[in-house]
C-alpha cells in the first residue's frame, strides 16, 4: 500500500522476476497479473483467471455468474501460482464509512478463502492505494 507513483508496481514487477528466478523459492507454475486500473471489469477478470488456470482448455463464459467463477476459480488453486492485483483501490471502497472494504462480495470470497493458506501453494500481491479493511 502507499501513495500514487511510489513504485508499488514496479517491487510487485521486481518480485515476480526474483520469483521467476526460483532463487527464493521451488518454480512457479506461472505468474497471473491483473491491472485493475486497466480493466475493473469483474466478468472478464474471472474469465481470465479461468483461463489462465485451465491453460485455455475451459471456456469459462460457460459459466454465467461472477459468483460461480469465483467459486470454480477458488477450486482450482492448487498450483504454485502468483497472483499479482494491481492497483486494487479500484475495487475498493474510498468513502469514509466503508473505505478500504472490497466493493464486491464474490471478489471478497475469493480473497479469503487465498489468504488460508492451507488451500493451496499460491501467492498474492495486492497493490493498492488504499489500506485494506
Amino acid at each position: 500500500m502507499g501513495f500514487g507513483s511510489e513504485g508499488k508496481s514496479g517491487l510487485a514487477r521486481r518480485l515476480v522476476d526474483l520469483l521467476r528466478s526460483g532463487r527464493l523459492i521451488p518454480a512457479l507454475r506461472g505468474v497471473f497479473w491483473w491491472p485493475f486500473y486497466d480493466s475493473a471489469d469483474l466478468d472478464q477478470f474471472f474469465e481470465e483467471l479461468l483461463r489462465f488456470l485451465t491453460g485455455g482448455k475451459f471456456d469459462p463464459q460457460r459459466i454465467n455468474s461472477v459468483y460461480m467463477r469465483a467459486q470454480v476459480a477458488g477450486a482450482m488453486l492448487e498450483q504454485r501460482v502468483l497472483f499479482v492485483l494491481d492497483g486494487f483501490e479500484v475495487m475498493q471502497h474510498e468513502g469514509a464509512y466503508q473505505y478500504g472494504l472490497v466493493k464486491n462480495m464474490d471478489l471478497l470470497s475469493l480473497l479469503e478463502y487465498m489468504a488460508d493458506p492451507t488451500h493451496h501453494q499460491s501467492f498474492w500481491v495486492i497493490t493498492s492505494r488504499v489500506p485494506a479493511k
